[in-house]
């Protein structure tokens, strides 16, 4: 939370504590504010913020933290992030001569995580932070949540086996008196190519043959290894039409060799 909005509350901390020499620094109209809502130690803070007296109370992270862990209760809640969360305070008499040996091993568990595991290890257990600790525990899919999905599935196959059944009743009797239809018709126009250009393919160009002959066809291709000449139906079709028609060309050159021969 702002300094700003924290204007508009009634925020109070420790009288000489660590938090209030720090908002007295960094933002003196803040501190200035605060002093109406000022409290001797942190468990005089509490006890203002459980009658209603005080909306936000500020004092050393760990110390709130185990308030809160052991609030009956567990109505004490955490607002925001905590302010310099990686600045740990030793109490020493001045010019102590282990202060930087001991500032030096802070640093070295705050960085290894050490610290984390203290932490854990003595704030974890603690009644409020375990029933959040449980409460934020991923909790496995049940049936209901995945309901949707095989409904949806199972949706998409009853369209897909109607569909089927309306293409196969469409190709297999409509289809056929479609395509004797005079060509003057509008089902035999080239309008009907903006409604569907394989409609008009199958109506006006493409050769029908029967499911048996299909069956055939298919068994022969696979008792002949010719496995990937399943996928170049198209390519075997061009083939095809291109022999059938040099065939026809010859055959009508030979037939007008043999007008010439007997005129």
């Amino acid at each position: 939370m702002s300094f700003i909005k924290l204007l508009s509350q009634r925020v109070g901390a420790p009288r000489a504590s660590a938090a209030d020499y720090y908002i007295h620094r960094a933002n003196q109209h803040l501190w200035e504010h605060m002093q109406k809502y000022s409290v001797v130690d942190v468990e005089d803070g509490i006890r203002h913020l459980k009658n209603g007296s005080l909306d936000i109370l500020i004092a050393d992270t760990p110390i709130l933290d185990f308030y809160r862990a052991t609030d009956h209760g567990c109505k004490l809640q955490k607002i925001g992030d905590a302010i310099n969360e990686d600045t740990y305070a030793v109490g020493m008499t001045k010019g102590f001569p282990l202060k930087d040996s001991i500032s030096a091993v802070i640093a070295k568990y705050s960085r290894n995580g050490y610290i984390d595991i203290l932490q854990e290890k003595w704030y974890g257990g603690l009644p409020c932070f375990k029933l959040a600790t449980d409460m934020a525990q991923p909790r496995p899919l049940g049936v209901a949540a995945v309901t949707g999905v095989f409904i949806l599935l199972g949706l998409g196959m009853v369209l897909g086996c109607l569909i089927l059944i309306f293409e196969h009743l469409f190709y297999r009797y409509t289809l056929p008196i479609l395509r004797h239809q005079p060509k003057g018709t509008i089902w035999r126009s080239r309008n009907i190519m903006f409604f569907s250009q394989k409609l008009y393919r199958f109506i006006n160009c493409v050769e029908l043959v029967s499911p048996h002959h299909a069956a055939r066809e298919l068994v022969h291709t696979i008792r002949q290894g010719q496995i990937t000449s399943l996928f170049q139906k198209s390519v075997k079709r061009k083939e095809h039409e291109q022999r059938r028609r040099r065939k026809s060309k010859a055959q009508f050159f030979e037939m007008i060799q043999e007008i010439r021969r007997c005129a």
